[in-house]
């Protein structure tokens, strides 16, 4: 929902800005670049994967699961 409804598309530089929280549920295609200075979660339901040339995580925060609830689907970075 993010971004009305599409993924954005392949080669595509993303930015989470700082104070916005988006849920990965889904693959990304092959993204230039992702910079997260909000918040990228990965969705607890579903196997996850993000491919991108570099992810930066830029005063913000990559979470996939925590220690009292462990990610227990399949993320690929």
């Amino acid at each position: 929902a993010t971004w009305g409804g599409t993924l954005p598309p392949a080669g595509a530089m993303v930015v989470i800005p700082a104070g916005r929280t988006v849920v990965l549920d889904t693959a990304t295609p092959a993204l230039a670049g992702l910079t997260i200075e909000g918040t990228l979660v990965a969705a607890p339901d579903a196997d996850i994967a993000i491919t991108s040339n570099y992810v930066y995580v830029k005063g913000g925060r990559l979470q996939i699961g925590t220690a009292s609830q462990p990610y227990l689907r399949n993320a690929t970075i």
